[in-house]
């Protein structure tokens, strides 16, 4: 009893860190699950992974109550992505005795949990546990990531994913290969790609990184082939598309990626482009990074890549086989990141929605930002490592309160800066993810340049304002709504239903993309707005 008392009290000194931050978010999570609105497209992703559920449970003669009558999922969302992890997500929803959309989005956020937790231990393999836990707060503060984990199908999903492989990859590297690992690897890959096909670059990325830490190439090239195998094997048996054409579903699947049918307006820079028609300038994905972002996160990602750049420099000078595992790792994860960029300039896809189709790149950015951090605040043995032309009266230890001053001051600015940005999410919520940092004037200044509620997420609110201040039980009233008009019409009252002409509508529920405020006429009587800036109007005829 002893001995495990003890071994209990080791397991949780070292775990400590994590164990206190997760039970925070998932605190987080139950309290505020049920806030969020339904976005665009939400009810689609669940009913194709309700469709190919009771596709599996009929093939293995299983009897279940779910219904798929009257819905077929659309070509294009056929070929856009695989439904494996859409699938789970109605499996776990099974398990619900009474499951509605506020219960589908806590599923999606504890699903999401395991991102802040893998995170941690990257970090905390390369760096420290102080840095693992700076890490995932970074995440946490980050307000185009962390709302997501609720009620985004596709990209928060895929950030999953794509964390998995990072992990992965950090313990294949590490470890002795065998056959099973790199067939694991493999099926992990399959199920990525299939997520986001623009991760088609992990498995080649991967190649490159593994050739430089291999014994022999013969035992090299026999992994990678088992990996690709196994590669192939998971994506078509995780995207139906692909299982009904093994072959030339490859080539349809490429070519719907590239050429994704969303021809809408994108707002950028006060213009409106046509998304796959009027191509988006070449900058479109950094510039909408880099504008909502937090500033002292790009601060320390700039420092982390600098640090991770200048060490790259001099291992091609003395060889990239004489780096240590961690310095590798490091230019992994800066490659990871940068990668997507260079595809997107060659391949020149259809871009929208600001960069949430690139939200995995939120994880090696914070990765790089607590390295960052490390470099501003790394001990003299560490810096002398690193840097030679250190100034002499930095590394006198006369001088010792000086630097112990500027660790002090550079800590101060860090933690009062992830205060700051989590009270301006807090003030924004439940739309976080609007957030644009000071470079562009926060959200009031974007208002008219960029996109705000793209998801459509306000109408939850509209419609809460209206049940309690307009409507009137005995009375019944047509509403005409824009957008997905789930997003409106699941928070109805029974004598409210929708109409799809707007002059027999008594009111009209408008948002502000593509300026659809503006084409309806009838007097506004409410407007869901944060920070003085309109998301959608409630208009009466």
């Amino acid at each position: 009893m002893k001995i495990e008392n003890f071994k209990l009290k080791i397991f949780l000194k070292e775990k400590l860190f994590i164990i206190i931050f997760i039970s925070f978010l998932l605190s987080l999570i139950f309290l505020t699950y049920k806030d969020y609105g339904i976005p665009w497209d939400e009810k689609v992703f669940f009913s194709t992974g309700k469709f190919f559920v009771v596709k599996l449970l009929n093939f293995l003669q299983i009897p279940t109550n779910l219904s798929t009558v009257g819905f077929e999922p659309t070509p294009h969302h056929l070929k856009g992505h695989g439904v494996f992890m859409d699938m789970l997500s109605v499996g776990a929803g099974m398990l619900f005795p009474l499951f509605n959309f506020e219960v589908l989005h806590l599923i999606r956020a504890l699903f999401a949990a395991p991102i802040f937790i893998l995170v941690y231990w990257i970090v905390s393999q390369l760096i420290s546990k102080v840095y693992g836990l700076i890490a995932v707060v970074l995440l946490l503060t980050f307000p185009r990531f962390y709302p997501e984990i609720y009620y985004n199908a596709v990209d928060i999903p895929t950030a999953l994913l794509f964390t998995i492989c990072l992990s992965y990859f950090i313990y294949y590297l590490k470890t002795e290969k065998t056959v099973f690992k790199s067939i694991i690897f493999g099926l992990i890959l399959g199920v990525t790609i299939n997520q986001r096909l623009l991760l088609f670059y992990l498995p080649i990325v991967n190649f490159i990184f593994l050739f430089f830490q291999k014994k022999t190439r013969r035992e090299f090239l026999f992994h990678q082939s088992l990996t690709l195998i196994s590669l192939l094997l998971s994506m078509h048996l995780t995207h139906p598309y692909l299982l009904s054409r093994p072959i030339t579903g490859l080539f349809d699947i490429i070519k719907n990626a590239k050429q994704y049918p969303w021809n809408a307006a994108v707002l950028f820079e006060g213009q409106f482009y046509q998304a796959g028609v009027k191509p988006l300038p070449w900058y479109y994905l950094p510039k909408t990074i880099l504008i909502t972002s937090p500033i002292i996160t790009l601060i320390l990602f700039l420092f982390g890549s600098l640090k991770t750049i200048t060490i790259l420099g001099r291992s091609i000078q003395d060889g990239i086989k004489q780096q240590t595992q961690k310095n590798l790792i490091f230019f992994y994860v800066l490659a990871l990141f940068i990668t997507p960029f260079i595809l997107v300039l060659i391949l020149k896809p259809t871009l929208y929605d600001s960069w949430r189709q690139f939200l995995f790149l939120t994880i090696p950015n914070v990765i790089l930002a607590a390295e960052g951090l490390h470099l501003l605040l790394a001990d003299k043995k560490l810096m002398i490592s690193n840097y030679k032309n250190i100034p002499d009266y930095l590394l006198d230890k006369k001088n010792w309160g000086l630097r112990l001053f500027g660790k002090g001051i550079v800590g101060m600015v860090v933690l009062s800066s992830m205060f700051y940005t989590a009270v301006q999410m807090i003030r924004l919520h439940p739309y976080e993810y609007l957030y644009y940092n000071s470079l562009t004037g926060g959200l009031k200044g974007t208002y008219g340049k960029y996109e705000t509620d793209y998801w459509g997420l306000g109408y939850k609110e509209a419609v809460v304002w209206f049940n309690k201040n307009v409507n009137k039980l005995d009375e019944s009233y047509k509403i005409f709504v824009e957008g997905d008009p789930l997003s409106s019409s699941y928070y109805f009252k029974p004598n409210m239903s929708l109409t799809t002409d707007p002059l027999t509508a008594d009111y009209i529920f408008t948002f502000t993309r593509w300026n659809f405020h503006t084409r309806h006429q009838g007097k506004t009587i409410y407007t869901v707005e944060k920070e003085g800036v309109p998301l959608i109007f409630v208009k009466q005829l």
